[in-house]
């Protein structure tokens, strides 16, 4: 599924005339087998963006575009070995497309000669030396006719063919590089009107700088990230000295090289871009003047697209879906309407996915992932261990596991069962045996209940183990270490009654996954929701219980026992969610307190540090608030909250003082019974995840330009 939704802050920041944000349409994706490069030019003359793609079926697949975003059936000309790279160029002066192929196993590169009418003549191969990975044209002996550079990964060498104008070329000459070069790209690093090259070796950038005469110096090599797979050149900050960009699969990043417009190069500044980047592409995405970047991420099944800031540095990632293993990106206005769209070749999909690109600011609704009934709690972990956080949803006797792709989409739901109670149910995450996986703990309200689920490390779970819960009620599940064992133990509020109050069960840890019988302590009446946080600053995980009219506070003991509850008023009713954060950074935890059904306000509460909070002040959100979450949701370095209401979304910007601008309200549809916050693409932007009672989890990616 591919997934672009509209920014959290768009509204905020477009009023402010900020820069726009860039996103894209669905993809289309059109089937050529073996995919591993694609380039993109006017094959046939119709003025219209064409693609060729190099295909390991040892062919080209040429479609041609019909203007509109969409393109015919690929049509395939055999190279004659297994094509991995193609450069677009005119090698015979007929004013026509041509293209050379870089075919690695057979270590030959082909030049098919284009008719002009979107047809190639037959290939002819030329020798070059062992596992051509790259190929870039340029004139490299100034003569006026266009050249070939292919790096040559097994043999340690770049083989330049001179091209006699005609369309055929000479034999390869071969110049030394550093091991492994598997990328090449050409332009003038040093100003003096000679073409150089940029080849990607194991672990660098290495610059020859050209003689004129189709011979290079000796290489000057800088340093990249792990594993370098593509390079791409482009002035980035304006400077008219060419910059490069690195694709890093090894450490998930682009290295960006400013060049200094001698042939040298500043030291290389990383940027995350997705789980193992493979392919490159260079296009003004938002039509402002700035360069910005696509970056084909292969494990994370994603393109991210990083937005150029017009001085050489970039704004965090935002992922777009594709298919499986995209290797390599093209850029092109392939619908005509004058913004930049994108070609990516999905390597384990046999598949070339066309996104079209959108006016900024503009995303699609956020996408739902269908889930069993009711689902009134939502926790986010890594469940499977692949970097990625995963989704745990609590239904009505089962639990719903969504394990994230890293791009903002999910697979499928699976289901666990076994859950005594019934409906709500609640639930979080911890590991609660001590094995480094995230385990499930799960409320049952109505016949209340407990049920343990231990993860497998993988993404499954090991069978339901209930624990009854006494009274008629339980509401959602916190955890913490309570008796500072290094156990992590669980706080369930209960309408069990403590003396004259509601009270909250502790659970106290064995570290096996297994727990003690409950210890019941006093708290708010008729208890909502329960958060955790050190109030009072003694090293000791103390306890915030909602319930009728406000927020008990419990302090603890340091022994998984809790002093008698202190009450703080909020509005009238049944507050809800709470949630635990520093909001005026004066290093105590603060308070925010959804106030229910009955209410259109979120209350918070400033913690003094002493266990004590002052008076709650309340701020508006839509009608009838039952969830909160607080993180820093538009980068600017303080916290935000984000409030669930009747069909609404609430953002509030904080100040930093403890104070919070007027909401911005974004509809997601039907009741938001639960939110939770997690990174579930590779732009390190909290995201969040909204349990609803449309029977769906919808996903909101955040692309807040800061």
């Amino acid at each position: 599924m591919t997934i672009a939704v509209r920014s959290l802050f768009a509204v905020c920041l477009l009023a402010a005339g900020m820069r726009a944000q860039v996103a894209f349409n669905a993809s289309k994706a059109y089937a050529i087998a073996g995919p591993a490069a694609v380039a993109r030019a006017d094959f046939n003359g119709d003025g219209k963006p064409d693609l060729a793609v190099a295909s390991s079926a040892e062919a080209v697949a040429i479609l041609i575009g019909n203007g509109d975003g969409t393109f015919q059936p690929p049509v395939s000309y055999a190279t004659g070995g297994t094509a991995v790279s193609i450069a677009v160029g005119d090698f015979n002066h007929d004013g026509k497309a041509d293209l050379a192929v870089a075919n690695q196993a057979f270590n030959t590169v082909s030049v098919l000669l284009g008719n002009g009418d979107g047809t190639f003549r037959p290939a002819v191969n030329y020798p070059v030396e062992l596992w051509a990975a790259s190929i870039a044209v340029a004139d490299f002996n100034r003569d006026g006719k266009q050249d070939l550079a292919v790096a040559n990964k097994l043999s340690n060498s770049v083989s330049i063919l001179l091209g006699n104008g005609d369309g055929t070329f000479q034999a390869a000459l071969n110049t030394s590089v550093a091991a492994s070069p598997v990328s090449v790209a050409a332009a003038d690093f040093n100003g003096d009107g000679r073409p150089d090259l940029a080849v990607v070796t194991e672990n660098a950038v290495s610059i020859l700088l050209g003689t004129g005469a189709g011979t290079f110096q000796a290489p000057a090599n800088y340093p990249v990230g792990t594993a370098p797979a593509a390079v791409a050149v482009a002035d980035f900050n304006g400077d008219n000295a060419p910059d490069l960009a690195v694709a890093n699969a090894g450490s998930n990043n682009v290295s960006i090289l400013l060049g200094k417009g001698n042939g040298m190069f500043q030291a290389a500044v990383n940027y995350p871009a997705g789980s193992s980047p493979a392919g490159l592409a260079i296009a003004r995405f938002t039509g402002q003047g700035n360069l910005d970047l696509a970056v084909t991420s292969s494990a994370s099944e994603a393109v991210s697209i990083l937005l150029g800031n017009g001085n050489g540095t970039f704004q965090p990632a935002t992922g777009y879906g594709v298919g499986s293993d995209p290797t390599a990106v093209a850029a092109g206005d392939f619908n005509g309407d004058g913004r930049p769209d994108l070609a990516v070749v999905n390597a384990g999909s046999d598949s070339v996915s066309i996104l079209i690109g959108k006016d900024g600011g503009a995303f699609a609704q956020p996408p739902s992932y269908p889930v069993e009934s009711l689902p009134t709690g939502v926790a986010v972990a890594d469940f499977n261990g692949d970097g990625f956080d995963d989704l745990a949803v609590a239904l009505t006797g089962t639990v719903s596991v969504l394990l994230g792709r890293g791009h903002g989409a999910f697979l499928p739901a699976v289901n666990y069962g076994g859950i005594e109670g019934t409906t709500p149910a609640y639930l979080a995450a911890g590991d609660f045996n001590g094995d480094g996986r995230p385990d499930l703990a799960v409320t049952s309200n109505y016949g209340p209940n407990l049920a343990i689920l231990i993860g497998n490390g993988d993404g499954t779970f090991q069978p339901a183990v209930n624990y009854p819960v006494s009274g008629s009620l339980a509401t959602p599940v916190a955890v913490a270490d309570f008796n500072g064992d290094g156990k992590l133990d669980l706080a369930v509020g209960t309408t069990i009654l403590s003396g004259d109050s509601y009270s909250v069960a502790i659970y106290l840890g064995n570290g096996n996954g297994t727990f003690q019988p409950p210890a019941y302590y006093p708290a708010a009446n008729v208890p909502q929701f329960v958060a955790v946080g050190d109030f009072n600053r003694d090293g000791v995980e103390d306890l915030a219980v909602t319930g009728l009219g406000g927020v008990s506070i419990l302090l603890g003991l340091g022994n998984g026992a809790f002093q008698a509850p202190v009450f703080y008023a909020t509005a009238n009713g049944f507050p809800a969610g709470i949630a635990v954060g520093d909001l005026n950074a004066d290093g105590y935890p603060d308070l925010a307190v959804a106030n229910g059904l009955s209410s259109t306000t979120v209350a918070v509460l400033i913690g003094k540090g002493d266990g004590t909070f002052q008076p709650a002040v309340d701020y508006a959100t839509g009608p009838g608030p039952v969830s909160v979450v607080i993180r820093d949701f538009d980068l600017d370095g303080t916290l935000d909250l984000a409030v669930g209401s009747s069909g609404n979304l609430a953002i509030l910007p904080g100040k930093g003082d403890g104070t919070f601008l007027p909401s911005v309200n974004f509809a997601i549809g039907s009741y938001p019974v639960s939110l939770t916050a997690g990174y579930f693409n590779a732009d390190r932007r909290p995201d969040l995840a909204v349990a609803s009672y449309t029977d769906s989890v919808a996903i909101l990616l955040n692309t807040t330009i800061p």
